[in-house]
């Protein structure tokens, strides 16, 4: 999504990005990266939970991220996901994939939204 980042908000959408990260370590991302947008911080995957994105990593992985880390870690990861509402709240568009690997593609999500800024 970083490479579209722009259009998508020329097309007057707000981006708002849930990590598991802890909040300690978003500035830094969020800085070196230089996002335009908000990026929060759910690191007991609470948020994740409650929107069905969430799956449980082994306990390998789980001892790799306290380490990297340095903090509690939880061992719920969010799989690829985008929803797109409107003002309202309501859900105009969602891509969940259970395959963590596989990211919505930079021409589909740009064609979703300039269809429904037509609507």
């Amino acid at each position: 999504m970083a490479e579209a980042e722009q259009e998508i908000l020329d097309l007057g959408y707000q981006i708002i990005a849930i990590s598991p990260d802890h909040f300690k370590y978003l500035k830094p991302t969020v800085f070196t990266h230089a996002m335009n947008y908000q990026v929060y911080a759910d690191p007991e995957a609470k948020l994740i939970q409650e929107l069905g994105i969430g799956f449980e990593t082994p306990d390998m992985t789980k001892m790799y991220i306290a380490n990297k880390t340095k903090l509690d870690a939880t061992n719920i990861l969010p799989v690829p996901s985008v929803f797109v509402l409107n003002t309202s709240g309501n859900i105009l568009f969602e891509y969940i994939n259970p395959n963590y690997k596989v990211r919505l593609s930079t021409p589909l999500l740009l064609a979703v939204l300039e269809t429904l800024k037509e609507e």
